[in-house]
């Protein structure tokens, strides 16, 4: 029995200043990102290619899209929306020299696998509203003898969403000082322009406290419960012909900056086939290729090797291993608008 993924519709900023109308609102800007990514008109409509459209259970294929729906989610009210991104839409060229504009775009890349995470585990919160044992829901569980109290299953789907929450709680205390220092920021400039953009989040799911020496462990009602590193990407061509990556995290997470680490001190090839992972992998759904270039990819036998990677399972990479490096650098510069005549 399959569980139907429910919409989920609130403001991530959610204090008293929120309006009421919650937008379908860019995470990545239509005016300054969204439209430096769509291919030219067809029959007036111009289209982009999501890298992670969902066709299936657990199955991933690229599918043609608006450009103008694209990247489009319920994560803010339209108060929040408008004003606390104004520095970096429309016709705002993002700096990445500029603290501000770095944690505005990272926590908006944040927020769409927050809500992401949110509507995956909804509907199993609203199946305990029954207070029954789970025993009625067995085809939960990979063993039908098991059975648990409603309250220790709801703790347990809490638990899973326990580091999302913390990480969205750290994020709103630095957006309300303005620390933005307490965010650690990884940039690149390429001096060409990509025709993709690329925005979300890692939080790792498969973090072993017994096997990994970075892994922090907090303790809760005094059970373990283990910090999962948030690494967050973006992913955007400027108008300036560039292209801008951006990989950012708490600082205040030891498991994050453990990870930050290795994307910092990697080489240069082995750091654009690790972001070329990551956007396929933990940034699927909200990754976007210009029609052209995945023309051009499959014309070249290539999008093979992108199906085959966005369809891959991402946990962490081991803590005393290497990056997880995709056989594919989408960031060669072959790859760029001026090279392919986009």
């Amino acid at each position: 029995m399959s569980v139907k993924p429910a919409k989920y519709k609130d403001c991530f900023i959610g204090n008293d200043d929120c309006s009421s109308e919650i937008l379908a609102a860019h995470i990545l800007s239509m005016k300054a990102t969204m439209s430096l990514v769509h291919g030219p008109d067809q029959k007036n409509q111009r289209k982009v290619v999501l890298i992670g459209h969902n066709y299936g259970l657990f199955e991933w294929e690229p599918k043609e899209v608006g450009w103008k729906s694209a990247s489009t989610h319920h994560c803010f009210c339209g108060k929040h929306d408008n004003k606390l991104f104004e520095p970096i839409e429309n016709d705002n060229i993002f700096d990445p020299k500029n603290i501000e504009h770095l944690f505005l775009q990272s926590l908006r890349s944040f927020a769409v696998t927050y809500y992401k995470k949110k509507i995956e585990l909804k509907p199993y919160h609203d199946l305990l509203d029954f207070e029954e044992t789970l025993d009625q829901f067995k085809f939960l569980y990979c063993d039908p003898d098991r059975t648990e109290k409603v309250s220790d299953w709801r703790a347990r789907i809490n638990l899973q969403f326990w580091a999302y929450e913390k990480t969205r709680k750290e994020l709103l205390e630095i957006l309300d000082t303005k620390a933005y220092s307490k965010m650690q920021y990884i940039t690149r400039v390429l001096d060409y322009k990509l025709p993709f953009a690329s925005a979300g989040s890692l939080i790792a799911e498969n973090v072993d406290p017994l096997g990994a020496q970075s892994t922090f462990v907090y303790y809760d009602n005094k059970q373990p419960v283990v910090r999962k590193p948030a690494l967050i990407l973006t992913v955007m061509p400027v108008k300036t012909k560039q292209t801008i990556i951006v990989l950012a995290g708490l600082k205040s997470d030891f498991n994050t900056q453990f990870e930050l680490k290795k994307y910092r001190e990697c080489s240069v090839l082995d750091f654009e086939k690790a972001i070329s992972k990551l956007m396929l992998t933990a940034n699927k759904e909200n990754t976007f290729f210009n029609p052209q270039l995945w023309y051009i990819m499959k014309h070249n036998n290539l999008d093979g090797i992108i199906k085959k990677e966005i369809n891959s399972d991402r946990g962490l990479d081991l803590a005393s291993g290497t990056l997880q490096l995709s056989a594919i650098n989408l960031f060669n510069a072959g790859f760029s608008c001026r090279n392919l005549g986009i």
